[in-house]
Order: C-alpha cells, then structure tokens, then sequence
C-alpha cells in the first residue's frame, strides 16, 4: 500500500506531491507486472486523489484502506471506489 499520499517535507508543494504519488504508483504497478506482488493499493487517500490516480494509472488500485465511521463517513470516496471495482478497508 502507499501509506500517505504525499510527504511531510512537500506539504506545501502540491506539484511535487503530485510527481511522488505519481512515480510510487508507477513502482507498484511495475512490480505487479513483473509478477513481483499479487495486490497492489493506497491508504488515506481521499476522493480527489483516487480521481487523479484512475485517471493516469495502468493498473487500479486493488484495495484502498481509508477511515470510514459514523462521523466521516466518506461517501463520495467510497462511492467511487465502489464504481471501480476496488475494495475498501476501512478502520
């Protein structure tokens, strides 16, 4: 899983948080490819990050790991991933 969708260090860089999400997803997709790994997927991403992310990947994401409950409910994210066919964990 990708962890966080950017680093601490480009918190106010979007363009470089951008570039990184956009090169570690192109990683994982290389090593499912290669046979390397069976699921590939993110975690704490929300609605407008997973938009850019099917909008450029090769492979979707199998899983997406995000917090879902009674007060954050995340209805719109959980909508898309739903559409797309990837599998939400939630905590």
């Amino acid at each position: 899983l990708v962890h966080f969708p950017g680093s601490i260090d480009s918190l106010q860089s979007p363009a470089k948080n951008k570039k990184l999400r956009s090169e570690t997803w192109q990683a994982l997709e290389d090593l499912k490819m290669q046979g390397r790994v069976k699921l590939i997927g993110v975690s704490n991403y929300v609605r407008r990050h997973m938009k850019e992310l099917l909008s450029s990947c090769r492979i979707k994401p199998d899983v997406i790991q995000i917090e879902i409950h009674p007060y954050f409910q995340q209805t719109e994210l959980v909508s898309l991933c739903k559409q797309q066919g990837i599998q939400i964990l939630a905590s």
